[in-house]
């Protein structure tokens, strides 16, 4: 099953090896009975970088998929299920920071 993953380096690093960094990016919707698992929407199908406030976020449209890789046939059922998730920059750019300082 594809995950759809948010990758930073350095423009500076042709090799992009030394800079390299990846955080997963999940957008996950709760359900209307509380003892149900959310749903995940674990392929992100488009993204956009928003201003509200002074404050930098990410919106994605992501969807439910079962494909393996980008390459798979999309789903054509028309039940598929998509969702919508804001993620603060500020946060991922902490997730960020965290993934390196454990290297």
């Amino acid at each position: 099953v594809l995950h759809s993953k948010i990758a930073r380096f350095c423009l500076n690093d042709l090799s992009f090896v030394k800079s390299y960094v990846e955080i997963p990016l999940k957008c996950l919707s709760s359900t209307k009975k509380s003892m149900e698992a959310p749903l995940i929407y674990n392929e992100l199908i488009s993204s956009k970088l928003i201003r509200i406030k002074n404050q930098n976020y990410i919106v994605g449209l992501f969807q439910q998929t079962s494909r393996t890789n980008f390459n798979s046939t999309l789903n054509s059922d028309s039940n598929l299920r998509q969702g919508v998730c804001l993620f603060p920059l500020k946060q991922v750019n902490s997730r960020i920071r965290e993934n390196v300082r454990k290297c």
